[in-house]
């Protein structure tokens, strides 16, 4: 088969889909929200029925058409008569456990997911939340669903340091990082992309259909984190002896991100 290609200019329109993240906020607003909403051009998805799933059993009324429309619940949500199971939404399940704490402490709620879901990592949001009068708890694995909620959530000051945690090696390389990759939200890449570590790294997230960032600049950074709503970040890269500084470029950048000068290391 022989295939020509000659020079040509493109014109037209294109009608941009909704967003799955947006269509997933807009729900849990609204239905924390008085009164009646309406989410314009929303997308349908298995993530967003999960999310509608969930606000349903949590009080809200959703009636889904071309519009979809939202009653709330005044900030009041009801306890679910039975389980929560978010499937594979780490969004619906993080934000459906913060709307959670807000109900009634006359019961408990429980949020389950997937098989992936399950290994994300939620202890922030649950120490969080425990620190501001929520009762919460893992069922199963610490900091992970399945978890137990009970409100109501009475406020207060979080610290607002962040953690930076550096894993000991205790098994093989190869092991180590498709863990790392595994239990974490996303990947931060540093230094040289052609090395094995990289190769193995960056396949690995793409393999699992994990985020991942290679050598960004701070805003570039930051915005993917609060895009991709990383709570935990698993940090990767050359090593200090084949790549000397990389690991203070590496603090600096992290540091420069998330707007903090003096992050808290353990």
């Amino acid at each position: 088969m022989k295939l020509k290609v000659e020079k040509s200019s493109l014109e037209g329109r294109v009608e941009i889909p909704g967003s799955k993240s947006h269509t997933i906020r807009a729900l849990v607003v609204s239905s924390l929200a008085e009164g009646r909403s309406e989410i314009l051009r929303p997308l349908e998805s298995s993530d967003t029925s999960s999310c509608v799933d969930a606000c349903r059993a949590m009080g809200a009324t959703i009636e889904k058409g071309e519009v979809w429309t939202v009653q709330g619940t005044g900030g009041r949500p009801s306890i679910p008569d039975d389980v929560i199971n978010v499937g594979n939404s780490g969004t619906t399940a993080r934000l459906v456990t913060g709307m959670a704490s807000l109900a009634s402490p006359s019961g408990f709620t429980v949020i389950t997911g997937d098989k992936q879901t399950r290994r994300r990592p939620f202890g922030s949001l649950l120490a969080a939340l425990s620190n501001l009068g929520a009762e919460v708890r893992s069922t199963c694995r610490e900091g992970a669903l399945p978890v137990i909620i009970r409100g109501r959530l009475k406020g207060g000051l979080l610290d607002d340091h962040v953690r930076l945690r550096k894993v000991q090696r205790t098994t093989p390389p190869r092991t180590d990082t498709r863990k790392n990759v595994a239990d974490s939200d996303g990947t931060l890449w540093m230094g040289n992309v052609t090395s094995r570590g990289a190769l193995l790294t960056l396949s690995t997230c793409h393999k699992t259909d994990k985020p991942h960032i290679v050598n960004p600049t701070a805003p570039e950074l930051r915005a993917w984190l609060l895009s991709t709503e990383i709570a935990t970040l698993n940090v990767a890269g050359n090593r200090e002896r084949t790549n000397p500084g990389i690991s203070a470029r590496t603090a600096w950048l992290i540091q420069s991100a998330v707007g903090v000068t003096d992050p808290e290391v353990g």
